[in-house]
């Protein structure tokens, strides 16, 4: 039985709100405006002697058979190929239109093609596909096929063999010099804690995460047996991050809350504890004198000669803002998660490979 191991990329999903109503007829004057002069046999970059970035990611459904006679391999899975289109660009803000549907027939879509094929070439998706299309240009396409790919197996060891089979993707027709195909990297979602508060992207990029594990755990599910005594690791694995990212979704909701308060609200004993202790966490390690250059919030300030304690300390407490209590929960958060994560996907993936 070969063993098969495959480099796998995160496909984010991205969700557009708007507080706009368009209409069909603006869909219908936007998608005529924008396909009036397109050409889907150009590709869509103004300087046509540059080469067009673009990212390919895998998401593998299933290994359908390993054939160690014919060496082939039989897998399901679907891509997600990402690049921008400089045609097909409009004001969001005007229009109250952030994305579109496009037809894979009617938009320029990149001939990659499973170069080590068992079979003959086949085009990726079909006249049925649609494309996403954002406002800025991003087009993002996801064709889902049953790939059967050439598979050299060392049969050395055989059968304590274990074998590595590649999955091969190329441009056919254009050169490195025309696009360049690029893998993403994958993404984590503690990440999320890094986007400062004031970013508008920040609940975006949380509910992008929590919508991500969705999909997958809903792959995964339909690939499994409707009735079986055991229980995939990979599926309780995927229900935990799903569980963290409706944790991080919770708590960045919270967070934007405290960081859009008044400042003349007046932040509370708890709150500013957890400030102060950022501000040490922060510094820790630092040797005396030297000096704290973790955080520029961290003021030396002169007080005034008195001997009342309590205004000593509302002095002190006037250097807290919101925006720092914001902050802490970020710093909090984010090593709390990532310390988390890194716990949970250790224990499982040893536990499975001592298994």
């Amino acid at each position: 039985m070969a063993t098969v191991f495959l480099l796998l990329s995160t496909v984010i999903l991205t969700v557009h709100c708007t507080h706009l109503s368009p209409t069909i007829e603006d869909y219908q004057a936007l998608t005529n405006r924008l396909l009036a002069n397109y050409s889907s046999k150009i590709r869509p970059i103004w300087d046509q002697s540059k080469s067009l970035p673009i990212q390919v990611s895998m998401w593998l459904a299933g290994i359908n058979d390993v054939n160690d006679v014919a060496q082939k391999m039989v897998t399901t899975a679907y891509l997600e190929v990402t690049w921008t289109d400089a045609m097909l660009t409009w004001n969001s803000t005007e229009t109250g239109i952030f994305w579109m549907h496009f037809s894979q027939k009617d938009l320029w879509i990149p001939d990659i093609v499973l170069s080590n094929g068992f079979t003959t070439f086949q085009p990726l998706g079909g006249d049925f596909y649609y494309l996403f299309v954002d406002s800025d240009g991003s087009v993002s396409w996801y064709p889902y096929m049953v790939f059967e790919s050439k598979c050299e197996l060392d049969v050395s060891f055989y059968p304590f063999d274990s074998q590595t089979c590649k999955i091969q993707f190329k441009s056919w027709s254009y050169t490195q010099w025309e696009i360049n195909l690029t893998f993403a990297d994958d993404k984590i979602g503690p990440m999320v804690f890094i986007i400062p508060a004031d970013a508008g992207e920040k609940m975006g990029y949380a509910v992008t995460i929590f919508l991500t594990f969705v999909v997958f755990l809903t792959i995964i599910s339909s690939n499994l047996p409707v009735n079986s005594d055991s229980v995939s690791y990979m599926a309780m694995y995927l229900v935990i991050k799903l569980l963290f990212g409706a944790m991080i979704i919770v708590i960045t909701s919270v967070q934007l809350r405290i960081n859009h308060r008044k400042s003349e609200r007046k932040i509370g004993k708890v709150f500013q504890g957890l400030v102060r202790l950022e501000r040490r966490l922060r510094c820790a390690g630092q040797r005396s004198g030297s000096g704290c250059a973790c955080s520029g919030r961290v003021q030396v300030i002169d007080l005034p000669v008195t001997e009342d304690k309590e205004k000593a300390e509302e002095a002190m407490d006037e250097e807290i803002s919101w925006n720092d209590v914001s902050s802490a929960i970020d710093f909090y958060s984010f090593w709390f998660l990532v310390i988390a994560d890194i716990a949970v996907t250790s224990s499982i993936f040893t536990y499975t490979a001592l298994n």
